[in-house]
């Protein structure tokens, strides 16, 4: 039996040199994740979020990008239809959901979603919820591919003719689903419920969150070309690619909670004109589903919990 204590000790004992390495790495995401947390406290105290209310604007069907940029938006979509810009309530799709949908009666909507923060919404909010986001624990690529919440868009569409239709689909928020992505994927470090750039160049996360809009944008030109309404495409939040936050200037990542800069909560506003739906607002249908504890422990593995 070694008399060695476990690991983080064992580094030491067996090689001094790995050890102070191994420490040196990981007191820096340490400190890191502390400076991160004065700026996200500066920013709560001092900044305010975006005014968008999505819910107040003139759509019928509401489509939701996850994690969408406008800049890169802006430079990758080809749709017909008028782009304008907007501040997202919220750097996080948390703060978006409980600003946007929280303590309202939207009973003449019907929120589809593969977003796991569908927990936030009370059963009564809206007059039903079709979640998918238990899904991505059983899909290879761990998370709902746009073409499913194409799919399940029309369907709602269908089955839901005198209603408003929220779709939220889940990219380009990581994981990438290009090749390359799923490549550098791997050399991506996570703390804190972000990652970094351990092995890989910023450059390459940037060119994997393109092609992840790339893919997407695919997807919903499939769902625009079938459908006559009124549509929207917009974002919850944007996405930190390596820019210097503030006060404390250290490089941010993917999306954390409470950072108002305008990487995090400019989001685009896609117009694409079309019929308008005759909307009836009715009674909350009492057989709504979604697989909350499941959704729990997904959030608590993600690092939300």
């Amino acid at each position: 039996m070694s008399m060695i204590p476990s690991s983080p000790f064992r580094k030491f004992f067996k090689n001094p040199l790995s050890f102070f390495r191994w420490f040196k790495n990981n007191a820096y995401y340490l400190v890191y994740l502390q400076l991160r947390r004065v700026n996200q406290w500066w920013h709560n105290v001092s900044s305010k979020s975006g005014s968008l209310d999505v819910m107040s604007e003139n759509w019928d069907v509401l489509i939701i990008v996850d994690a969408c940029r406008y800049d890169y938006f802006d430079s990758v979509h080809d749709f017909d239809g008028k782009l304008s810009k907007k501040l997202s309530p919220g750097s996080m799709s948390q703060e978006f959901i409980n600003e946007s949908f929280q303590g309202k009666e939207l009973h003449d909507t019907v929120y589809v979603t593969a977003n796991p923060f569908v927990v936030e919404v009370s059963n009564n909010t809206f007059y039903d919820i079709k979640s998918f986001a238990s899904d991505s624990l059983n899909s290879e690529a761990d998370t709902v591919p746009p073409k499913k919440m194409v799919q399940a868009t029309l369907d709602a569409i269908e089955e839901y003719p005198n209603k408003r239709i929220i779709s939220h689909f889940m990219q380009p928020h990581h994981p990438f689903l290009s090749d390359f992505g799923k490549e550098i994927s791997e050399e991506l470090r996570w703390e804190g419920n972000q990652y970094f750039p351990e092995e890989c160049k910023p450059s390459d996360i940037r060119r994997a969150y393109r092609q992840n809009i790339d893919i997407v944008c695919a997807e919903l030109k499939s769902l625009i070309d079938q459908v006559d309404l009124e549509i929207v495409v917009t974002s919850d939040h944007g996405e930190l690619m390596g820019e210097r936050l503030f006060p404390i200037p250290i490089k941010g990542w993917e999306h954390p909670k409470s950072l108002y800069v305008e990487e995090l909560i400019e989001v685009p506003w896609l117009r694409i004109p079309g019929e308008n739906r005759k909307i009836v607002s009715e009674s909350p249908r009492e057989d709504q589903e979604v697989d909350t504890d499941t959704l729990h422990q997904r959030l608590a593995d993600l690092g939300y919990k």
